[in-house]
């Protein structure tokens, strides 16, 4: 399960920073899910912020 929470572009327009909340499946780790992500076209930056804690927004 995946929810965007914010969307906001760069200075000058040229990218846009996506916020997700992200709830993993029990068999994927984080280490995972950023390795995947990073061989995406066009993704040149991954943050991964983790908690134990399922925080509804």
């Amino acid at each position: 399960r995946s929810d965007l929470l914010h969307m906001e572009p760069s200075g000058d327009n040229t990218s846009v920073s996506l916020t997700y909340d992200v709830a993993l499946k029990d068999d994927i780790t984080a280490d995972h899910l950023t390795d995947r992500m990073g061989q995406l076209e066009n993704v040149e930056e991954i943050v991964l912020i983790a908690s134990k804690n399922d925080v509804d927004y």
